[in-house]
């Protein structure tokens, strides 16, 4: 009965978590390479060879892209560029999980694109506590915050790929948690890492 309506969110989330990381040089692009990776190999581990290879299409792309997209960028993604990352990791990740236990199937994009969601859901709750529209732009987001802080343009990129890599060993642990408390548990690490950070 909710498959339908949790398929939409699910791709409306992921492609505009994409969207919305991508403020700084090499950072979305470098993001959905990392969580990219870490999804190729969780669907190698389950034997989904068909959704690994779009995983490693996606993850060679986005690798290519970043040579000329790290800061100083001479490219840009722009918004078709991270609709476009977003959208095949958000259609891979469906397909991935037709064929994986439930919990795991569900948890693990969930954890691996960890950055951009939870960026992406704190957004308009921001908004709406600070008393603006959920839809305006603002310079709040975690990059952002980031800058504000005195780090520089590169370094931000970095702390935040090694957030990336950090939930994508998360994942990766939840494929072998056979208990729903272990699951559980390691996701509530991740998701409290991410925030503390």
């Amino acid at each position: 009965l909710f498959a339908l309506p949790a398929t939409i969110f699910w791709f409306l989330l992921v492609i505009n978590a994409l969207n919305l990381i991508d403020g700084l040089d090499g950072l979305a692009a470098g993001i959905a390479m990392f969580s990219s990776l870490t999804l190729l190999v969780i669907c190698v581990l389950s034997g989904s060879a068909f959704v690994a290879l779009g995983f490693a299409a996606v993850a060679g792309a986005a690798l290519g892209f970043l040579r000329y997209n790290f800061h100083p960028a001479s490219i840009f993604l722009g918004d078709s560029g991270s609709y476009t990352l977003g959208y095949a990791l958000a259609g891979l990740s469906v397909l991935a999980a037709r064929k994986s236990e439930a919990a795991v199937a569900i948890l693990t994009p969930v954890v691996a694109l960890g950055v951009p969601m939870i960026d992406a859901a704190f957004a308009p709750v921001r908004r709406f506590i600070l008393g603006r529209g959920p839809f305006r732009p603002d310079r709040d987001h975690i990059h952002h915050r980031l800058l504000k802080l005195g780090y520089t343009h590169q370094r931000a990129v970095m702390v935040l790929y090694a957030a990336t890599i950090a939930m994508g060993l998360v994942a990766l642990a939840l494929v072998h948690a056979r208990d729903d408390r272990a699951a559980l548990i390691l996701v509530l690490l991740g998701v409290t890492a991410i925030v503390l950070m």
